[in-house]
């Protein structure tokens, strides 16, 4: 069994799906910018008020990232 919760748990996909660890450290690389996009400012400080009510990151980044790169194909 291989769990994990935010990133962990998209690693965890990978590695499940027998994706190569190297391929998923190449998408992270490439597609972990516009994933899990860092905050400053106010938006730093509202995200983190954002969040104890909905999810930090937008799952839509990661579902375009998923159907458009090449990872577990």
């Amino acid at each position: 069994m291989i769990t994990g919760t935010s990133t962990g748990g998209i690693i965890a996909l990978g590695l499940a799906m027998e994706t190569p660890a190297e391929e998923i450290a190449r998408f992270y690389e490439t597609e972990g910018p516009k994933i899990f996009p860092k905050r400053s400012g106010i938006n730093k400080w509202l995200g983190r008020v954002r969040g104890v009510f909905q999810p930090r990151f937008s799952s839509s980044a990661l579902s375009v990232a998923i159907q458009e790169g090449e990872i577990g194909r």
